[in-house]
């Protein structure tokens, strides 16, 4: 009996001293639950900013409205600057203006006015002024650029008025490819170019100036249809308008 008892001491004695000294699997439970806290709390992190993120990308588009003199001013959400923390506003009055979130929240237009302000035209106007606004930005940033170019023999030129004729081609199907060729290549005409990231040729008006006269004849002009939409070509028009009278002396275009 006494040996029983003795071996019943020693057993637990063995037990106390296991337990001083974790298993392997008792090291990675530990670590595991240490490791689980951190995890989450990374992860609770990333979701909120993609949360905040993606609620302040959905403001863009949306209409917001001022007061001056009286007033109601019209305007647009077109993004968020990350370094003031503050959302970008273009109004139909030409200005542009960063405002806070609680600001933007206050001065969101209402269901009403913004039907009211298409009904009058002046939604469709801010749009007008945001394309512009957005072909400003693209060109002072070069990833839109307007070039004239002649048939110089330069390889770059020559590349652009090859891709320009192919344009034409696309959107004049019914007009033979050679004749195309013919104008866009002729050492008497001249070209303007809507360039993509220094590359892409996106648009382009061929046209042949005749200074004695103090016109130009416009050929080709055609832009792609993504473009257009963007108001590329009536920025592009404006471009050959500039350059007609600044660098040509010419007052008149004939279509």
């Amino acid at each position: 009996m006494n040996a029983g008892v003795g071996e019943t001491k020693k057993q637990k004695k063995e037990e106390k001293e296991d337990k001083k000294h974790p298993t392997e699997l008792d090291q990675f439970i530990a670590v595991w639950f240490l490791q689980v806290p951190m995890n989450l709390c990374q992860a609770l992190e990333v979701s909120i900013v993609e949360k905040v993120k993606r609620e302040n990308e959905d403001m863009a588009g949306r209409y917001v409205f001022k007061m001056f003199c009286g007033e109601r001013i019209i305007g647009s959400v077109t993004g968020y600057d990350n370094e003031t923390s503050k959302f970008k506003i273009v109004y139909e009055d030409c200005n542009n203006d960063l405002i806070d979130k609680e600001i933007l929240l206050r001065t969101l237009a209402p269901p009403t006015l913004v039907d009211w302000m298409f009904d009058s035209q002046r939604i469709p106007r801010l749009l007008c002024i945001l394309q512009q606004k957005v072909l400003d930005d693209e060109e002072q940033e070069g990833r839109l650029g307007f070039v004239f170019i002649e048939n110089d023999g330069v390889d770059e030129h020559m590349i652009w008025l090859i891709e320009l004729e192919n344009l034409f081609s696309r959107h004049l199907p019914h007009v033979p490819k050679e004749y195309i060729v013919r104008r866009v290549l002729d050492l008497n005409n001249k070209s303007v170019m809507v360039i993509r990231r220094n590359q892409d040729v996106v648009g382009g008006i061929t046209y042949r100036p005749f200074l004695s006269q103090g016109f130009m004849e416009i050929a080709f002009c055609a832009v792609m249809a993504n473009e257009l939409i963007k108001g590329c070509e009536t920025r592009l028009m404006n471009h050959l308008k500039q350059h007609a009278r600044d660098m040509e002396g010419v007052t008149h275009l004939l279509t």
